[in-house]
């Protein structure tokens, strides 16, 4: 009996093993050294930087409750582009972030749907994505190979 236990507890260390070696791990870099490292793929330079209060008021969650927060886009209503980078400690405020974005997403896309294609192909198109402590939302033409570009800076 004392010999099954070994053996289960040695096969249980073994796959927990094999697990943390295939999970992908991901760098410390600040949200604000990723947006400028990524500034060129992104036309950063051309977006207005949004403050805690407008990350707020999109979202219903305080900026200062996150490590980091980087949040770009334009004022114009009729502009849907977005940059949002979210550095966070915590996998559930991420997610809880996260479904606050879907729920933002999916009401600009009936706002645009009848009347501005090109915003409801972006949103349609947009990269909403958590990978480590990093939440990423990215509505823009390229969104995917500015994802790519920002994989390449967090993995290890």
């Amino acid at each position: 009996m004392n010999r099954i236990k070994e053996a289960v507890v040695l096969l249980l260390i073994i796959v927990f093993a094999v697990a943390m070696s295939i999970s992908p791990r991901y760098k410390d870099i600040p949200t604000e050294t990723l947006a400028r490292t990524l500034s060129a793929d992104t036309g950063l330079e051309q977006m207005e930087h949004f403050s805690n209060s407008r990350f707020k008021k999109d979202y219903s969650m305080n900026a200062n409750e996150f490590v980091s927060v980087e949040y770009y886009g334009y004022e114009d209503i009729m502009d849907s582009e977005t940059f949002l980078l979210v550095k966070s400690n915590d996998q559930e405020q991420l997610r809880q972030l996260e479904t606050a974005i879907s729920e933002r997403r999916k009401y600009l896309m009936e706002v645009f749907h009848s009347y501005a294609p090109e915003n409801y192909e972006l949103l349609e198109n947009a990269v909403l994505e958590i990978r480590g402590d990093y939440l990423v939302y990215l509505v823009m033409d390229n969104s995917e190979q500015v994802f790519q570009s920002l994989l390449k800076e967090i993995r290890e």
